[in-house]
């Protein structure tokens, strides 16, 4: 059962105590986070990173062990993810309108998409739906966007949530203790967008230069399965 929310033992406990009341064998059932998934599509010690409206980044040793960073709460975590990205380029729009940054790009798109070109206006957006994640992750693609023609204050927030990301990267890396590893990149950000992506790849290689990165390349519904064949099989 690979699902999300998965993030503590509590979760754990809670969701196999569901399952086995439905009539799953317990000794047949192993409960993780979806993110987790991809980590089983290789024997090689992985690390899979995964930026979307949140981050997160897990990895497995060659024992099997697993090792998380981040993606424990929106506010003080979820680096580099869309929220993060969301919440730089408010923060942008409103340097930009109390005069303190020139966003020549940004600003416009933020402006014409949203209707808010006040700094109450953001205000009253951000208290309205600072607990709401998509509601903020949803200005990641006005970055984008803005990055992409050429917009240097949008091209700086894709190097700071890059610079997050490759942090998750390293630390989980360290943790393991591993050479060689496989890095495979999951979330609507990292797959989408090959700004992001390109930077993070940047410091990847220069970080851990014997890892091998990739997207994988079949859904995680799909890995689900194979682990589930897998784990099944083993002794």
């Amino acid at each position: 059962m690979a699902a999300s929310g998965i993030d503590f033992p509590v979760h754990e406990r809670d969701c196999r105590s569901f399952f086995e009341e439905m009539g799953f064998l317990p000794e047949k059932l192993k409960v993780i986070n979806d993110c987790e998934v991809f980590l089983y599509l290789t024997e090689s010690p992985a690390l899979v990173i995964i930026s979307g409206t949140g981050s997160v980044c897990f990895g497995r040793d060659e024992n099997g062990i697993i090792y998380r960073t981040g993606g424990y709460n929106h506010i003080v975590s979820d680096e580099g993810s869309g929220f993060d990205l969301g919440l730089k380029v408010l923060r942008a729009v409103g340097n930009d309108i109390s005069g303190r940054v020139r966003s020549p790009i940004l600003t416009p798109l933020f402006i014409k998409s949203t209707g808010i070109d006040t700094l109450g206006k953001i205000d009253d957006y951000i208290n309205a739906n600072l607990m709401e994640k998509s509601q903020i992750a949803r200005f990641s693609l006005l970055a984008f966007q803005a990055a992409a023609l050429g917009d240097e204050t949008a091209i700086e927030i894709h190097r700071e949530c890059a610079d997050a990301l490759w942090g998750l990267i390293r630390d989980t890396a360290a943790k393991m203790e591993a050479d060689g590893l496989d890095l495979l990149y999951w979330g609507s950000l990292l797959v989408k967008n090959d700004i992001l992506r390109e930077m993070v790849d940047e410091k990847v290689n220069k970080g851990l230069p014997g890892a091998r990165t990739s997207i994988p390349w079949i859904t995680a519904l799909d890995g689900a399965l194979q682990a589930a064949v897998k784990l099944h099989h083993k002794p």
